[in-house]
């Protein structure tokens, strides 16, 4: 807010701002925390669900302003930062324990972080395509390969078919750049193969798994994963015919999913489909609102990609961003990526970056400096507190998590 306030083109965010969505945001989560079953968590959950989407606004205004390349390029870093951090302690764990089992990381999940990887592997593409120089574009195809091998490493199936889904939706919109930087695409398709086969744990797995993505409607199946997805589902349409208009509170689904649970037990906090949880506790109308935004979000999407100039660099980044938030919504279908606040910040950026390349946006054609000369003083103190409130978060984060890695080794 205070970046907002000493920014002079504030006057032009309030007027853009999406107000019947937040509206309808701002009232849904309100009716959700005062039925919750447990206000402690629904007020948390929906106090991280508007700092998301203030974040993401924020972001879109920021790119409108001219400084798209800024957020994308910081977006590729995080991408970088969290694969280069999680493919030591990958290769460093026993052989046979879960650690080495797929690539990780902070998110402790491989699920996780191929839900984060899953919105990011899609960019690099603009730089392939639009690097400007031979010695970017090439440090573009590096960043790729990196991106796309650590998504493999994962070994999440979910992220698998959403990707894959992804992928063939980008290549229909891109083919013709695709076919013009064929070397390029060749050479990332190389260093992707031979990542992968040079740091997996277990190459002979990949196929396989990928293999049995066939089985995954089938109620004959044996495999575990998909067995315990089908009950964790049905416990979950439970809660859902029981509570059909407000649910049960957003952020309850742990302590609602124990009132529900039969044998065999099977514990989770989350219902692995983000789609069903809402319902569970939101209701069936906030599902509703969630599905209308992703074809508002979507429809909107591909009229900015129709509306470029082919072969651009703004229309490779829409196209980019588009097959990215396309993955995420599909694999949120099957996860519970969103329910990280990385993941689902980066789905909101991401989308206010698309909404922002029209025609108009396009218009500026350097970044604008904002704010009046006399508060341009405050900005480092802002952004000083700005990195102690992070690092403050940082420390709370792993405190939490090293209490919970105590309980389970005590237990």
């Amino acid at each position: 807010l205070a970046l907002l306030l000493i920014s002079d083109e504030s006057h032009v965010l309030i007027k853009t701002l999406p107000l019947r969505w937040l509206a309808l945001a701002g009232l849904l989560t309100v009716s959700s925390c005062l039925v919750s079953i447990f206000k402690d968590f629904s007020v948390k959950e929906a106090l991280t669900l508007w700092s998301i989407i203030a974040g993401s606004i924020l972001a879109g205004h920021v790119a409108v302003q001219g400084h798209r390349r800024a957020l994308i390029v910081t977006i590729l870093a995080s991408g970088v930062l969290v694969t280069l951090l999680a493919v030591p302690s990958y290769l460093a764990a026993p052989a046979g324990s879960q650690a080495a089992s797929a690539l990780s990381g902070s998110f402790h999940y491989p699920n996780g972080l191929g839900s984060f990887l899953l919105l990011i592997c899609f960019l690099p593409f603009t730089f392939v395509f639009h690097g400007g120089t031979l010695l970017a574009s090439l440090a573009s195809v590096l960043v790729l390969a990196g991106l796309w091998a650590s998504l493999i490493l994962t070994h999440s199936r979910g992220v698998w078919a959403a990707g894959i889904i992804a992928l063939l939706f980008w290549t229909t919109v891109e083919w013709k750049l695709i076919w013009a930087h064929r070397r390029r695409m060749a050479l990332a398709a190389f260093l992707i193969t031979s990542l992968v086969f040079m740091a997996s744990r277990r190459p002979a797995d990949i196929a396989p798994r990928l293999a049995s993505l066939a089985a995954a409607t089938s109620k004959k199946t044996e495999d575990s994963s998909f067995q315990w997805r089908r009950d964790i589902y049905d416990w979950t349409l439970d809660i859902i015919k029981d509570h059909p208009l407000m649910g049960t509170g957003i952020g309850t689904f742990p302590i609602a999913i124990k009132l529900y649970q039969r044998a065999p037990y099977i514990t989770s906090l989350y219902a692995h489909s983000h789609y069903l949880q809402t319902a569970a506790e939101m209701g069936l109308p906030t599902l509703a609102g969630l599905l209308l935004f992703l074809g508002f979000l979507f429809r909107q999407g591909w009229r900015i990609i129709a509306a470029l100039e082919p072969k651009s660099r703004e229309r490779s980044l829409a196209a980019s961003l588009a097959a990215g938030l396309l993955g995420s919504s599909l694999h949120a279908a099957v996860d519970f990526g969103w329910s990280y606040p990385a993941v689902a910040l980066v789905f909101g950026v991401e989308a206010a970056m698309l909404f922002s390349l029209t025609p108009r946006s396009l218009n500026v054609t350097a970044p604008t400096v904002s704010g009046p000369a006399g508060l341009r003083p405050l900005r480092p103190i802002l952004l000083s507190l700005c990195l102690v409130m992070a690092v403050l978060a940082g420390t709370r984060y792993y405190a939490e998590l090293l209490r919970n890695i105590g309980k389970l080794a005590l237990d």
